[in-house]
């Protein structure tokens, strides 16, 4: 049976960030750790939304981290992945700056 990654993953883990140089663009930013604070490398983050052709992936780093820079305005849907979890999805809406 696998573990489920959802409470691995911590409230502020997804934070959707305007990109200043970019007029109709921004990123996200995160953080997966396990219960203990530990950053979870390895991770796989996919993200689709009607505002992307395709999807967007990045792996976390050693600490757990993980960017996706210069998105296209608009909602997200991530999803985590890891060997021996279950997968998890978030939402999250991608703003620029007014």
């Amino acid at each position: 049976m696998k573990k489920a990654l959802g409470p691995l993953i911590l409230a502020g883990l997804l934070i959707a960030t305007p990109v200043l140089s970019q007029a109709n663009t921004g990123k996200i930013t995160g953080r997966v750790t396990a219960e203990d604070g530990t950053g979870l490398p390895g991770v796989l983050v996919t993200a689709t939304s009607p505002a992307l052709q395709g999807e967007r992936s990045t792996v976390t780093t050693g600490n757990g981290d993980y960017t996706m820079p210069q998105l296209p305005a608009g909602n997200y849907s991530l999803g985590f992945e890891l060997d021996g979890f279950a997968p998890i999805r978030q939402d999250v809406k991608v703003s620029v700056s007014q």
